[in-house]
């Protein structure tokens, strides 16, 4: 924890806390865990977290505490987001700058949002990938002098990494994967030149895949 920090949260109590077990056990309550999550850091960047009624007391004296060491907080870079409430309160810095409330924003490319949804994040992946698939479009998915192993290539290195960019701490329903699965296929079919016309099956484009694939030279 940053020295900052140790003074803020030195008597304090105020934070969520996360009910985990680490023996593997479902029913052996005797050993869950319940530690305190005030604050999450990178970089120069803080998150303070705490219940609806508790926010104002921690952002007031991490504030106070900045303030001590010379530190500003930036109020067009800090909001407030209430997950899973109606709607949060104001929260105040220095009694008088009220911070943003908003429904969801931007965090190291993850969209977090007051309904605890994960489709806004996902729409905004396709989006991007969607983007990334029409400006490529006449100078490799049209142009017939790149080899298809090339194609693939080009769409795992700058397609993929911007449709599935984070996607290790993604936790999706069936549905969403349902999305992910299909905007793929889409753009794999898009690569081998099918179309809707061609009424092909899912099942025919992986197989088309797989001998392109087998087909390409190295």
């Amino acid at each position: 924890m940053a020295p900052e920090l140790k003074i803020v949260f030195k008597h304090s109590t105020k934070g969520i806390h996360l009910y985990t077990r680490s023996d593997g056990k479902f029913f052996n309550h005797a050993k869950v865990h319940t530690p305190l999550i005030r604050e999450l850091l990178f970089s120069d960047d803080a998150a303070i977290t705490a219940h609806k009624e508790e926010l104002q007391q921690p952002i007031s004296r991490f504030s106070h505490t900045s303030e001590e060491f010379g530190l500003t907080i930036s109020i067009k870079k800090t909001n407030v987001i209430g997950q899973d409430v109606p709607l949060p309160p104001p929260i105040c810095i220095d009694g008088r700058r009220v911070i943003e409330i908003t429904n969801e924003f931007n965090y190291f490319g993850s969209t977090i949002t007051g309904n605890l949804s994960f489709d806004s994040h996902i729409d905004k992946c396709i989006a991007k990938a969607t983007a990334v698939m029409a400006t490529l479009s006449k100078r490799v998915w049209a142009n017939s002098r790149l080899t298809f192993n090339t194609q693939i290539r080009v769409y795992q290195a700058c397609v993929l990494s911007a449709f599935i960019y984070s996607s290790e701490s993604w936790a999706t329903y069936a549905r969403q994967e349902s999305r992910l699965e299909n905007f793929h296929l889409c753009c794999l079919r898009r690569i081998l030149g099918i179309t809707w016309q061609d009424r092909a099956t899912n099942t025919t484009c992986w197989g088309m895949l797989r001998a392109s694939i087998s087909a390409a030279p190295p």
